[in-house]
């Protein structure tokens, strides 16, 4: 991982390996439970070329695989923070996949769990639940950017947040 001049890891944020999972990963859950039986159940009595086969195939695309690739994704990612920047390096590819750099860093949201685990959105954080005009319901969608499975996010939160400020601190009294 190439720094800059004057760049010096400050800290790494740990996390687990495990699946992520999130609240939106219930839902999903609950739902695709419902499907699969019914799946089941159809392809018990009418055989593979059924309507239970097209459900199971729904239930991989958009159930299973999501989670899946979440977790691939996860694996060769380790989150850096510098005295200047977060780094999103990638340890299969051998490359910084992001960098944020504190006096220009996006917006921050975090959720917990009751374990105190939990994950970082980089970026514009949309509602799980949501009604906009005719539209309503549950947003199944994945974030673009996230630190996942991290433990005491909270505290790591707020450290984000204290470079984040002094950073654009001094940026303002150097101008």
């Amino acid at each position: 991982m190439t720094l800059y001049e004057h760049e010096h890891i400050a800290f790494e944020i740990e996390h687990t390996k495990k699946l992520p999972f999130r609240l939106e990963d219930w839902i999903r859950s609950s739902l695709f439970v419902g499907l699969s039986i019914a799946a089941i159940a159809s392809i018990r009595y009418e055989g593979f070329i059924s309507i239970g086969s097209v459900f199971l195939w729904i239930i991989f695309f958009y159930g299973i695989r999501p989670l899946f690739q979440r977790w691939k994704r996860l694996q060769p990612l380790k989150y850096f923070v510098t005295n200047e920047r977060l780094i999103l390096f990638n340890t299969e590819q051998n490359e910084i996949e992001h960098s944020f750099a504190f006096t220009t860093f996006p917006e921050i949201h975090f959720n917990e769990n009751l374990r105190n685990f939990g994950y970082i959105i980089i970026g514009e954080s949309e509602p799980t639940f949501a009604h906009t005009g005719l539209k309503w319901g549950v947003n199944l969608n994945d974030y673009q950017l996230v630190l996942e499975n991290i433990p005491e996010v909270r505290k790591v939160y707020q450290l984000l947040m204290v470079k984040v400020e002094a950073a654009k601190e001094s940026k303002s009294k150097s101008n």
